[in-house]
C-alpha cells in the first residue's frame, strides 16, 4: 500500500514537472534591467591610502596617490 502510493506520488510530481516552464524555454529579456553598482575603483583605492594613513600615519611612498592620478589621467580616465 505505501509502494502504491509513493509510485502515485513519484508520478505526480513528474507530470507537473513537465508543466512547470523550464530556463531553456522561457523568452529571454531584450533589455538586462538589472541595476549593478558602478564602482569607481580609483575613488575606491584612494580611499584605502587615506584610511591606511589614518590608521597608521604616512604608510604609503612618497608620490604613490598623484602618480596614480596621472597614470589614470594618461590613460583619459580621470581619478
Amino acid at each position: 500500500m505505501h509502494s502504491g502510493t509513493a509510485v502515485v506520488f513519484i508520478l505526480a510530481a513528474l507530470i507537473a514537472a513537465l508543466f512547470l516552464p523550464t530556463q531553456a524555454l522561457s523568452v529571454p529579456l531584450e533589455e538586462d534591467y538589472v541595476d549593478r553598482p558602478n564602482t569607481d575603483y580609483a575613488a575606491l583605492f584612494r580611499s584605502f591610502l587615506d584610511m591606511g594613513n589614518a590608521l597608521f600615519g604616512t604608510w604609503t611612498p612618497e608620490g604613490a596617490i598623484e602618480e596614480f592620478i596621472r597614470k589614470r589621467e594618461g590613460q583619459g580616465v580621470g581619478y
